[in-house]
């Protein structure tokens, strides 16, 4: 509907209209459309037009005849103050507006004379006035997109939380407690709770205490008592072998020891690590000629609680074993040499993969291990808080022999279990060259003491093997104690449950198949994780096509979402349980959180970067607290914490550069690890100079080996502060960061 402004003095009739889809031939519902078709009819001669009104037969003719008032006192109430434009917005629209001659309009027109006499007999009728831009209860909310409102535009924090957390009372009180205890931690969290209940270190407020516990015990019972174990060594085919004969599984880089420049800024010490040992930190920051005892007692003040160990070659992937309370903390990692990409693109010939393309067949089988390295840990204290015992070294206890191929990714089974005493570690999975899934049940190597010897063992057969027909599995992650998922390079998701049945042959004389196998993603699949441990049926991805996808396994077709699309794929993707959100990385180099009730939105958290748009190799989010480290392109390690900026979009994010990693070519090879930096307050909008124009130069080529290419946070409770770092140098950097 139009309005015509009329005034005493002679000039042109300009026309206003506060519906915005004017002119657009735009009609809302189907309804409108028949109401429309009702009240225009074009069936008298051609010179005549004639307009029904609502319930109505009268004939309008021309734009100077009145509107008689058949309709209801509270539609023309409505229509009149829907109508109203203040004088003030006339004049300033009729500035804007040219003046030009306007034609007979064909429609009836709404004289402002008579709408302010309208106007005024509801006024003096109702005493009230409702403002002309509150809309009529039958029109949804201008904030409501999607069927549900947008969290920017959200006007209390109820409604805040309710966005992020549900209508629920438990995940929002659970919200709650999050910020409570961990909003006051800027980036790194604190070993010990105040007086007051902040800081410190605890599981995830989602899910439940008689849950976790109920877990903890029964979902082992397949394993302990339902003859998993048995199954998993008459099926798992070892063999020990000699330290001279696993040599050619080992990772091997030139002469295999790294030159190394650490310590204090000013006065760093090139110290060299051996192929398969460590040094500890804390010896590269004393001073070699201290003038007092100043800088010794400074330095047992705040000792840096780490060491710095050597594994070979590029650090693919690590993954800290959980399930540990206390005493020796076991780190898993593979490396990937870089002689291995040549092998990919010039396979040997007979190989399948010499006419398909490397990345979707499977590579050929070479000598590849998997290193286990034992950490030394402290007696805990009274708040069964343990810290790295700087007295003993870590060593290398156990190593995983294969000819499957380089190792893609491992993890260990995250699910919890209490009991302490058994001789095995977990169980590890891990996609190899040849794009298939095995599960190894690690054993314990032997007692915790430093003069313990390596053992090398070659796994011919390993307790769990299957691979999709006509394709290679790409990533991996955990469910529970004994449901495993994989990404696939043909964008298929597969779910297997490794347990054994009662009328399975043992050893298994078939490739197990996946309970789950359905169409995820159009194309390859780049990384898979899983909302565990409150969401196990949530199942999050990450494509090449540019999309993170969320799928229910309850009701996969109908219960999906997908994110925004990224410009490039993105592999870098976890789960937060503490936010209930996943993260990312985009082609600027931010940290993007997804919440999973708005997964269509994103939040930037985080800029690791030191120069230039350095992308993100890696990113790890805490099991016992809600900080996540960030590693780049760049070889710089972030730190910082997530839910401050979650929950309040006005807070400026602070991060802290855990360490930053250069390396050189010169002398054969040669890194520097600088760290002792500052908690950072970081702009999230791109750089621009003075200009105000984006800085073009920030794109830049790094050194390969330069690169953090993984990181990882410790699950265990009591070592919840521990953080680890693998760098393309072939380096690993394990600290305990915890305040």
């Amino acid at each position: 509907m139009s309005s015509r402004r009329q005034s005493g003095r002679k000039r042109q009739r300009t026309s206003y209209n506060l519906d915005p889809l004017a002119g657009l031939d735009i009609l809302s519902e189907d309804s409108q459309l028949e109401d429309t078709e009702d009240r225009y009819d074009d069936s008298g001669e051609d010179d005549e037009f004639h307009v029904r009104t609502k319930g109505q037969g009268n004939e309008v003719q021309d734009d100077e005849d009145e509107v008689e008032e058949e309709e209801s006192e509270d539609e023309e109430e409505e229509d009149a103050t829907s109508m109203i434009i203040s004088d003030e917005e006339a004049n300033e629209n009729e500035s804007r507006t040219p003046r030009k001659k306007r034609k007979s309009s064909e429609f009836a027109i709404v004289r402002r004379d008579k709408i302010k006499r309208r106007d005024a007999d509801s006024k003096n009728e109702s005493k009230t006035h409702r403002p002309r831009d509150v809309q009529s209860s039958a029109q949804p909310s201008k904030g409501i997109i999607r069927g549900v409102p947008e969290m920017h535009k959200s006007g209390t924090k109820r409604e805040m939380l309710t966005n992020l957390a549900g209508d629920e009372d438990a995940g929002i009180i659970a919200l709650l407690r999050s910020r409570s205890k961990w909003c006051n931690d800027p980036t790194l969290p604190r070993r010990h709770a105040k007086d007051n209940g902040t800081g410190g270190l605890d599981y995830s407020f989602f899910l439940p205490e008689e849950v976790r516990e109920k877990e903890a015990t029964l979902s082992w019972r397949w394993y302990d008592n339902g003859g998993g174990k048995k199954s998993f060594r008459m099926t798992q085919q070892t063999q020990a072998l000699s330290p001279d004969s696993a040599i050619e599984f080992l990772p091997r880089t030139g002469e295999g020891d790294c030159k190394v420049f650490m310590g204090l800024w000013k006065d760093q010490k090139l110290v060299t690590i051996p192929n398969g040992e460590s040094i500890s930190i804390e010896e590269c920051w004393k001073p070699d000629d201290p003038i007092d005892g100043q800088s010794q007692q400074s330095s047992k003040k705040n000792p840096r609680l780490g060491w710095m160990l050597n594994a070979g070659d590029k650090v693919q992937c690590i993954d800290w074993a959980p399930n540990n309370k206390s005493g020796v903390q076991y780190l898993a990692l593979c490396t990937n040499s870089l002689d291995n990409k040549t092998d990919r693109l010039n396979p040997p010939a007979g190989h399948p993969s010499r006419n398909v393309a490397p990345a979707y067949s499977p590579s050929p089988a070479t000598p590849s291990c998997i290193q286990i390295w034992g950490f030394p840990a402290a007696a805990a204290d009274q708040h069964g808080q343990c810290q790295p015992d700087l007295t003993k070294s870590p060593s290398l206890r156990l190593v995983i022999c294969t000819e499957w191929g380089p190792v893609k990714q491992l993890k260990w089974c995250r699910a919890l279990r209490n009991q302490d005493e058994t001789d095995s570690i977990g169980l590890l999975g891990a996609v190899f060259g040849d794009g298939k899934l095995r599960v190894f049940d690690v054993f314990r190597p032997g007692v915790s003491n430093q003069e313990t010897p390596t053992q090398y063992l070659h796994i011919t057969k390993p307790a769990f093997e299957s691979g999709p027909p006509e394709s290679i599995c790409t990533s991996l992650d955990w469910l529970s104690s004994h449901d495993i998922v994989v990404g696939c390079a043909n964008g298929f998701v597969a779910v297997f449950d490794i347990r054994p049945r009662p009328s399975d042959e043992l050893p298994r004389p078939w490739s197990p198949t996946p309970w789950f196998y359905q169409h995820i993603h159009g194309t390859y699949v780049l990384s898979v994780t899983s909302g565990y441990p409150s969401r196990p049926h949530i199942l999050l991805t990450a494509s090449m096509d540019g999309y993170l996808r969320a799928t229910d396994l309850r009701s996969p077709k109908a219960d999906s979402v997908l994110s925004q699309r990224s410009r490039i794929g993105n592999s870098v993707l976890a789960w937060s349980d503490h936010m209930q959100a996943a993260m990312s990385a985009d082609e600027q180099g931010h940290v993007r959180l997804s919440p999973l009730r708005r997964f269509y939105s994103t939040i930037a958290v985080a800029r690791p970067q030191n120069h230039g748009k350095a992308l993100l190799m890696s990113l790890a989010a805490g099991v016992v607290h809600p900080m996540i480290l960030a590693g780049t392109i760049d070889g710089a390690a972030v730190a910082t914490n997530p839910l401050r900026r979650l929950l309040n979009s006005k807070s400026v994010p602070q991060q802290q550069t855990w360490f930053f990693h250069e390396w050189s070519r010169q002398d054969g090879g040669i890194s520097r690890i600088v760290e002792g930096f500052k908690v950072e307050s970081v702009v999230l909008q791109p750089s621009k100079d003075e200009h105000g124009s984006s800085n073009r130069i920030s794109n830049a080529i790094f050194e390969e080996r330069s690169s953090i290419t993984d990181v990882s946070w410790n699950p265990n409770l009591s070592c919840g502060g521990w953080a680890a770092a693998g760098m393309g140098s072939g380096l690993v950097r394990v600290e305990d960061l915890a305040l």
